[in-house]
Order: structure tokens, then sequence, then C-alpha cells
């Protein structure tokens, strides 16, 4: 059968550049939230998923790669599909015209795509690779579109009006996720976790002990900053900052066992049952305003209630906020996303306004931190969107430093010490947070990426440090520099 996927005439074709869109119906769906020339036909779609979108009509020419109407939401199939397809320039909404784009030009341009993502282009250009694959035989070329498909895909098993939850393959061996994503903002994993296969059944099974997403790996540095608080870390070691960071440097540093955690923005628990999962002593407190993702938690994520993990179907200023509740938190971690009216269609790309209102920092933080204790907050929207933060925190945060990394920026606020020593110089706390993160056996294994490919090398090379943080905006920020930018 021939399929169809419909770009729109005298738009960009979307499918050469990213060939992830092709993977299934939902990245097909989550593209075209993006890119106007991509069409999705309404009848191929769940009534309630129709829609219009910056004024065009959105049509997809059956199956490509489509989920049918009539299918089992929990079906264990991939949506993706191998038939011969075609990829059509449309001149009008109402039919697919003759300029078809053929799939052999499809497979060549996921060739294409491959090399150059592996940077062997050799400053060739892709019209003079393209040139160049005409003396390519279709076989290889048929291979490697196959190979690419084996090699990745995705399972639906739960589709609502609001949420998706999908499991994804990649690579061989396969490595396996499960995501809950915002049907309205696709292309942005509200939840994620690695799952395995359970054995000779075909339940996969959920793994704690591990983070997938980086703001979540980031935003458990607030147990390091929280453990230095206590510990009084102002070692000798903190003098010789040329050193190389080593485990055997620092005090043993481990977090109180009875830690109260917050966190706000659960989702389906990822984050909380990670916390869980390596302080089982401490109390997590799971919040969410969506009581679905709460329930998909429990029916997907593995995410299970008992005496150290509570899960409150509340929002998350009221929950902070709430007059004559006394309890203060150790840690307060804030993951909240709110669409930006003036940024891409269909993403996540800004903190709702009353999470940065002087009513939440002073009730909602301040007040409910120890001594000691720390707020740490996931700032979408770029260096904009974290000078915003900044100037809403400063006036209540003495201890504010910033941690922004291509993969994610997270705002770190520590309540003042009972004791007067203490420091604000920034090279001294990336010092201490990366070393007392390398020293928590717990922290150097869920935050294993972020401590090794970045914070290590920040702390003990000044020079790499201060050009990222002057030419692209990375590093280790105080409140002072992140305003000054």
């Amino acid at each position: 059968m021939a399929n169809a996927l419909c770009i729109s005439k005298g738009r960009h074709r979307t499918y050469p550049f990213w060939p992830e869109p092709l993977t299934s119906r939902h990245d097909w769906e989550a593209e075209a939230l993006r890119c106007e020339g991509i069409q999705l036909q309404s009848s191929a779609l769940p009534r309630h998923h129709r829609h219009q979108h910056s004024g065009i009509h959105h049509t997809l020419q059956s199956a490509v790669p489509v989920a049918p109407e009539t299918a089992d939401p929990s079906s264990t199939q991939p949506l993706h599909t191998h038939d011969d397809t075609t990829v059509s320039v449309s001149s009008s909404e109402s039919h697919v015209s003759d300029a078809a784009v053929p799939l052999e030009t499809v497979k060549k341009q996921l060739v294409l795509e491959e090399i150059s993502r592996s940077g062997e282009m050799g400053g060739s250009t892709y019209d003079d690779m393209d040139e160049l694959l005409t003396s390519v035989s279709p076989e290889l070329v048929d291979e490697f579109s196959s190979d690419f498909f084996a090699n990745r895909g995705r399972t639906v098993l739960h589709d609502s009006r609001r949420w998706r939850v999908l499991d994804t393959w990649v690579g061989d061996p396969p490595v396996y996720y499960r995501s809950l994503v915002l049907k309205a903002c696709p292309s942005y994993a509200q939840t994620e976790v690695l799952v395995s296969p359970g054995g000779d059944t075909n339940i996969m099974k959920v793994q704690h002990d591990k983070l997938c997403q980086p703001a979540h790996r980031a935003l458990c540095l607030a147990f390091a900053l929280q453990a230095m608080s206590q510990k009084h870390m102002h070692s000798a070691a903190a003098s010789s900052l040329q050193n190389p960071i080593s485990v055997h440097d620092t005090p043993a540093l481990r977090p109180s066992t009875e830690l109260a955690i917050a966190v706000i923005g659960a989702g389906a628990c990822a984050l909380p049952m990670a916390l869980h999962h390596h302080f089982p002593q401490a109390t997590v407190d799971a919040v969410d305003i969506d009581a679905e993702a709460l329930d998909l938690a429990q029916c997907h994520f593995g995410a299970e209630e008992d005496a150290h993990l509570l899960m409150h179907h509340d929002d998350g200023v009221k929950f902070l906020t709430r007059p004559g509740v006394a309890s203060k938190f150790d840690i307060i971690m804030v993951d909240v996303a709110a669409p930006d009216p003036a940024g891409d269609p269909g993403t996540l790309n800004s903190i709702p306004a009353q999470f940065l209102s002087d009513h939440f920092v002073v009730e909602g933080l301040q007040r409910r931190l120890r001594p000691g204790g720390v707020a740490a907050m996931n700032v979408l929207g770029g260096m904009p969107a974290m000078k915003q933060a900044v100037a809403s925190l400063s006036p209540h945060f003495q201890h504010l430093h910033a941690l922004c990394t291509p993969e994610a920026s997270i705002l770190f606020g520590r309540a003042p010490l009972a004791s007067k020593t203490d420091s604000t110089s920034v090279r001294t706390a990336l010092w201490r947070v990366t070393a007392a993160a390398a020293a928590i056996k717990t922290l150097s294994v869920l935050c294993d990426e972020l401590l090794s490919e970045q914070l290590e090398q920040w702390a003990v090379n000044d020079a790499f440090h201060d050009m990222l943080k002057s030419e692209f905006g990375y590093g280790w920020f105080s409140a002072q520099d992140i305003l000054k930018l």
C-alpha cells in the first residue's frame, strides 16, 4: 500500500532533515505542531485531537505513521509502519498533488542525515553527498533505512484526551524508555524512566535507581548543597581549587536519612520514586495538580505510596503556602512548566507566573525551608527566564546560584545557616558542590553524567569555565553574574 506524508507546497520539507519524525505517528504529530508544512488528515485522528494551527488545516494521508482510531491504546504494536511511502507536496487542503516525493528519496535523506550527524561530511554539502549517493546501490540504502526503523520505535500504552504514555526503544541491543507526554506539547516528556523487559513476560519493569532526564539529575544537586550547609564544608581542600576533584579529597558527606523533601510538579513521579529508592528513610511529598498524571504514575510508572512517599493531588502553590501549616522541608524541588505564548507551538518553555510571585517565594519557599535547606527550581526558557527567576528570588535568598547547561538550567536558593560561617564565593561554591556530590555515593549515581562530563571539568579549569560562561551562557553562576548578563 502506498502511503503519503503530506507537506504543504511552498513550505520547507521537514522530513529529510530530521529522521525522527518518521519513527512513529506520535513523532509525526509532534513535528506537525512545530512545522506548519506538515499536514495531518483530521479523519485519521481521534476526534479530540483535531485542531487548527497557524490557520492551516492539518491532513495526513492514510496510515503514515498512523495508529487507527479504532486501535486499542494499550496495544503493544509499534506505531510506525514499513509500507512503501511517498511524501507529497500538497497544493491544497483537500487533496494530495502528483508532485510526490518517492520513498527512495526519503531513504537517501536518512542516509545523508546520518552522515551529517557523524561529522563525516568533510565539508561537502547535502547536494554533493546526494549526488554521490546516486552511485550507491539501492540495496545498501534499503538496508540502512531498514536498520534505522529496526533500531527505534514506540509503543502506545495509554492514550487519553490529555496524556499519552509511550514505550520507546533505541539502539541494538535496545534501551527502553517509558515517557508521559502531554498531547498538547508532544515533543516534551513530562516524565521519563528507564524500563527493562521482565524476563519471560511482556511486562516492562520500571527502574527507579537512575534518572533519565537531565533536569532531574541537576535538581538532585540540592542534596549536595544541603549536606554542605549542614556539615559546614569549608575544608582545607577548598583552598586548592586547581587540584583534580577526588572523592578522597573531601570529608565524608551523607545527607541526613530523615530528610523532608517536597517535589512540586511530580507528574508521573519518576523523580520522587528515585529519591525514595536512594533515600528510603526520607519523607517525600510528591505534589501535582493533575490527578490523571498521578494515577498514571501508579498504573504505568511503578509509583507506590507508603509511610515515606506521599502523593498529593494539589496545586503546588497552595500546598506550600497553605495557612496554618508549619512543617518544614530540607529540600523543595520545583519542576513546573507552562507554554510560552511567544514561543514555538506545542512546547513548554516557561515557568508559571505564580511560582515566581513574592507570595510563593516568601510563604512557599523561604518560610517552609529549614535552616540551610535548599530550594531548587527547574527554569525553562533560557537565560531570559533565568534572569526573571533570579530577580524574583534574589530579594529573599542571600545564597542564590544557577547551574546552566545545554540540557537544563536550575536555580538553587539556600536558606541561611544557623551559624555565621558562610561563603558566597562562586568558585568556592562550584568546587564544594562538585566535591560534595562526588563524595555522596547516592548523588554520584543520580548525577553521574552531569558530574563526570561537566561539573568536575568546570571546577578544576577556570579558563574553560569562564569561556563557557562568557560565550555560551553555560556554567555555575551567582545571582549577580546572571543579572549582569
